[in-house]
């Protein structure tokens, strides 16, 4: 009983350190596609100042008009 009981225990820590590989490696491609996202708008924003002033102050009356209450 106490081999089997073993065995579990082996293969429950095999599969949350392979969980948790899994987990930092997803999390590290996260990191790098917000990096990517955040260099792409900044890159837009400096290319399209008026347009993204515009964009902004759009949002932001939504904003205000769903909120008002």
């Amino acid at each position: 009983m106490q081999s089997t009981e073993t065995g579990l225990l082996r293969t429950a820590a095999s599969t949350a350190s392979s969980v948790a590989s899994e987990v930092s490696e997803t999390a590290r491609q996260a990191g790098e596609l917000r990096r990517a996202a955040i260099s792409l708008v900044e890159q837009t924003v400096r290319d399209n100042p008026w347009s993204a002033i515009g964009v902004a102050a759009s949002v932001g009356y939504l904003f205000c008009l769903m909120t008002r209450r």
